[in-house]
């Protein structure tokens, strides 16, 4: 029996097993994630795993150029026969990295993997407001995991909800807002709105961990809600959604 898992690695980054499909989701393996002067991200507790302890990896999914979604030293590191799915705007960073196995995912555009019950597909996301980005659906024998980078609030949720049968959801649950450009992330009310229209069954909060911030635009940043504000919503609102919250390397297993 093949085990299909999702592994926490830290923050944005995933592992997700199906069928014998390994895939890596925005990785960020190696050092700081950096755009100085603007912004620079380091994890506080260090990076739970090195590149050679990594699986074979098939497929890198990516949600948008972020680089603490899409970290160039990291796929510098990597095999580059590995197969990428990412926006159109990631592509050059891509292939300036040296991967020639790539393809660009539009919304409501389904890629099938390898074999023909597995399906990975783009829908909307935003980060900030109007600013497009990519979350995916990977689509399993009708079971469905969806899978958000950063992301506000969209219309889009309830289309999702209606089209696949959601069974995980990996989606932010601690908002970010920026002075002067307003909300990036959405917050615990919102991730609440997400999962109500996703009809997901499960809740795996992303763009979470230790994160120690520094640069310019680093005083204009300040979060929207806490972790604990979104279980007591979610106790409250939707008591039948059971929430994941594994430990960095931990691995869930799916469909059970």
């Amino acid at each position: 029996m093949v085990d299909n898992y999702i592994q926490r690695i830290d923050i944005n980054t995933w592992i997700l097993r199906i069928e014998g499909v390994t895939i890596l989701l925005d990785p960020w393996i190696v050092g700081s994630a950096s755009m100085l002067p603007v912004l620079k991200l380091v994890h506080v507790d260090g990076i739970p795993i090195k590149i050679d302890e990594l699986p074979k990896i098939d497929i890198i999914v990516i949600t948008h150029k972020d680089v603490d979604h899409c970290h160039l030293p990291t796929l510098n590191l990597l095999d580059k026969s590995i197969r990428i799915i990412c926006p159109e705007d990631v592509m050059k960073i891509v292939k300036k990295a040296g991967y020639i196995n790539t393809s660009v995912l539009n919304y409501w555009e389904t890629i099938e993997i390898i074999h023909p019950h597995l399906t990975i597909t783009a829908v909307p996301a935003e980060h900030p407001k109007l600013v497009k980005q990519n979350a995916y659906v990977f689509n399993y024998n009708n079971k469905a995991i969806y899978f958000t980078g950063d992301t506000n609030y969209v219309k889009a949720f309830k289309d999702i909800g209606e089209k696949f049968n959601i069974e995980y959801a990996l989606i932010p649950i601690i908002g970010v807002k920026i002075s002067m450009i307003g909300q990036i992330v959405m917050g615990p009310e919102d991730a609440i709105k997400c999962l109500e229209y996703l009809k997901s069954k499960n809740i795996i909060p992303t763009s979470y961990g230790n994160v120690k911030l520094s640069g310019f635009l680093k005083p204009f940043m300040q979060t929207i809600g806490c972790a604990d504000e979104f279980k007591s919503l979610l106790k409250e609102k939707l008591p039948n959604v059971k929430l994941l919250l594994p430990e960095r390397l931990e691995k869930l297993i799916l469909f059970e």
